[in-house]
C-alpha cells in the first residue's frame, strides 16, 4: 500500500444551506493534505447550490463542486464515486461535521493496520446543544484490527459502529460492482454490508472524530411515510446475504434484524397492513436472540418484552422514549 494515498471526501448536498458551511469548514481544516472535498449538489433549491460554488471558489483546489439533477442521496453518492479519482473514499453528510484529525486518524489507522476499511467512533449532537469534545491524534492503543468476518459481527451487533458510511474510510477498489440503491431509504445497509464482506480486514478505533448532528424532531416524532418501510426490504436482503455469504454470523444478523425492524414497527400506524407483517418478522428471530450470549442487553430486553405481546411492548417503549427524550435519527 502506498504511503501517500489520495482521498476523495464525497458530500451529497440537498437544501442544507444552514449547515453546509460548518461542515466544509471542518473538513478544510484537516491536519493532512492528501484529500479533495467533492460537493455533489443534488438539485438544491434553497441556495445551497450557490454556497457550493462559493466554497469552491474560496477553497480553490481543495473543494470541487458538481451540480446534477435531483436523484436522492444514493444517486448523489454514486455520482461522486463515478466522477472522482482517488485511492480512498470517505463520506460526510452535509449537516454533520468532523474533528480536525478526522481524515488523519482514519488514514493512519488504515495504513498502520494494512486494512481495506477504517472506522472511527462518533458523537451525537442534538439540535440546540453545544458540544464539547477532545481532538486528538490516534494512538495504537485506540485501534483494533478485525478480519472481514469478525468486522461483520461487530457491525451487526452494533458495537461502536453501524451501517452508516460516514465515519469510515474505504479503499476505492471495494466499490467495483457495488452501488447505493437509488430511491431507497436506509441505503447504507446493503452497501456497508457488502463492503465489509468484500474487505480482507477492517480497523476500528474509539476516538469520536465524527459529529453526528440530529434534529430534535425526526423520524420518531414525524408523521409516518410508507418510504420508511424500505427497512423491511433492506433487513430481508441483509439476512439473505448473510445466510448465503457469511452464515457464521447469522446470530449477529438476527439481532440487527430485530433491532432494525422494531425501530420502524413503533412508527407504523395500527391500521397499516405492514404492522402485522413486521411483527411476524420480528417474532421469527426471537429464539435465536434469546440463546445468543453475545446479544446486547437492549435487544434481549426488547425480545423479552415482545413475548408479552405487541401492545405491552409498545407501551414500555413509549415510556422509555419519553424519559430519554429520544428524537428521530435522520
Amino acid at each position: 500500500m502506498k504511503d501517500n494515498l489520495s482521498i476523495a471526501v464525497i458530500i451529497p448536498v440537498y437544501n442544507v444551506r444552514e449547515r453546509l458551511v460548518q461542515c466544509v469548514n471542518s473538513l478544510v481544516e484537516q491536519t493532512i493534505t492528501n484529500y479533495t472535498i467533492y460537493l455533489i449538489d443534488d438539485g438544491s433549491t434553497d441556495g445551497s447550490e450557490d454556497i457550493c460554488d462559493e466554497l469552491s471558489t474560496r477553497f480553490e483546489g481543495k473543494v470541487v463542486t458538481f451540480h446534477k439533477k435531483n436523484g436522492g442521496v444514493s444517486d448523489a453518492r454514486n455520482f461522486g464515486i463515478n466522477h472522482t479519482t482517488s485511492d480512498l473514499v470517505a463520506f460526510v453528510d452535509p449537516d454533520d461535521y468532523v474533528t480536525k484529525y478526522y481524515l488523519e486518524n482514519l488514514y493512519t489507522a488504515l495504513i498502520n493496520a494494512k486494512a481495506d476499511i477504517a472506522c472511527c467512533d462518533f458523537q451525537e449532537l442534538w439540535e440546540g446543544d453545544v458540544l464539547e469534545y477532545r481532538e486528538e491524534c490516534l494512538k495504537s492503543k485506540n485501534m483494533k484490527s478485525y478480519s472481514s468476518t469478525e468486522a461483520l459481527e461487530v457491525l451487526l451487533y452494533q458495537r461502536q459502529i453501524d451501517f452508516a458510511v460516514w465515519g469510515k474510510l474505504f479503499k476505492r477498489a471495494l466499490f467495483k460492482g457495488i452501488e447505493f440503491p437509488v430511491g431507497k431509504r436506509y441505503e447504507d445497509v446493503p452497501v456497508t454490508l457488502q463492503l465489509f464482506a468484500k474487505s480482507k480486514n477492517v480497523v476500528i478505533y474509539d476516538l469520536k472524530d465524527y459529529i453526528y448532528w440530529q434534529r430534535n424532531a425526526g423520524m420518531m416524532n414525524s408523521s409516518f411515510s410508507d418510504t420508511k418501510l424500505d427497512i423491511i426490504e433492506m433487513m430481508d436482503e441483509m439476512m439473505s446475504f448473510i445466510k448465503t455469504e457469511r452464515p457464521s454470523v447469522i446470530k449477529a444478523a438476527s439481532c440487527r434484524y430485530f433491532a432494525g425492524l422494531s425501530n420502524v414497527y413503533f412508527q407504523i400506524p395500527k391500521s397499516h397492513i405492514a404492522k402485522r407483517i413486521v411483527w411476524q418478522k420480528m417474532k421469527s428471530v426471537r429464539k435465536t436472540i434469546l440463546i445468543d450470549d453475545k446479544a446486547s442487553k437492549k435487544v434481549k430486553i426488547g425480545v423479552l418484552l415482545s413475548y408479552l405481546g405487541s401492545w405491552p411492548m409498545e407501551m414500555v417503549y413509549s415510556s422509555l422514549k419519553k424519559k430519554s427524550g429520544l428524537g428521530e435519527q435522520r
